[in-house]
């Protein structure tokens, strides 16, 4: 059995596209209404702000637009970047579940092909959880 001593967070890259999530009050029944269509979800953000949440069924296809979620890290010359991110619907709901922490944040971070890492800054400067969603391949 490891100890903690010799588990650390995984090796990523710098992420391709951050973004600030959505309020989780608001995120939470879509993406419970998406759950129930399938297993898949797939979240598609620029480094303008721009995230799409994204459920494929057989019949229908359900899509979520929000804007304006830019951290403001873009530089003004810096061209537009997309990213396309597939993951367990589930285990995005499961992380959604930090609603009852009353976060001040959560920041949304895509590292192309690796994960999905969402940093949850919590009030009254009691720190920062992360959480790390593993992508699943592209078809």
């Amino acid at each position: 059995m490891k100890k903690v001593q010799e588990c650390g967070e995984p090796d990523l890259v710098a992420p391709e596209v951050k973004f600030r999530l959505p309020p989780v009050k608001s995120l939470v029944p879509i993406i419970d209404k998406m759950k129930t269509m399938g297993d898949t979800l797939l979240v598609i953000a620029n480094n303008n702000g721009d995230v799409c949440f994204q459920v494929d069924a057989d019949m229908v296809s359900i899509k979520t637009f929000f804007k304006g979620l830019g951290v403001g890290d873009r530089q003004e010359n810096q061209e537009e970047v997309t990213i396309i991110s597939k993951m367990s619907i589930k285990k995005f709901s499961n992380v959604l579940q930090c609603k009852t922490l009353n976060a001040m944040y959560m920041l949304g971070c895509i590292v192309t092909d690796q994960a999905f890492v969402m940093y949850v800054k919590l009030r009254e400067g009691r720190g920062t959880l992360t959480f790390y969603i593993p992508l699943l391949a592209s078809d």
